[in-house]
């Protein structure tokens, strides 16, 4: 794992339940909306009405969406290389205080 961080690569994580149940935590946080309780009956949308008049989600929210919606079992995550210096031991960087 530790060698994908640094040299990038592909991680392939499973989708579980847990994994949902957060996804949909993170939505609710990032969106702002709160949970709504089922109460009964679901009325029925009329044509044109508030369909057209509902704001768009931010990008975060809707990345956690698509996570807990998804079909798939398995999840393909690049990971961009991201190498740091790492110098003799014992040395100090003048770059950083």
């Amino acid at each position: 794992m530790r060698r994908s961080i640094t040299w990038g690569g592909e991680v392939h994580p499973t989708v579980t339940p847990q994994m949902r149940r957060f996804a949909w935590a993170k939505y609710y946080q990032a969106s702002g909306k709160a949970k709504k309780a089922a109460t009964g009956k679901r009325k029925g949308k009329k044509k044109g009405s508030a369909a057209n008049n509902e704001p768009q989600e931010n990008q975060e929210a809707l990345k956690w969406k698509r996570l807990a919606l998804t079909k798939k079992k398995k999840l393909r995550i690049k990971i961009p290389q991201r190498q740091v210096y790492r110098g003799k031991p014992g040395t100090v960087r003048k770059d950083r205080p």
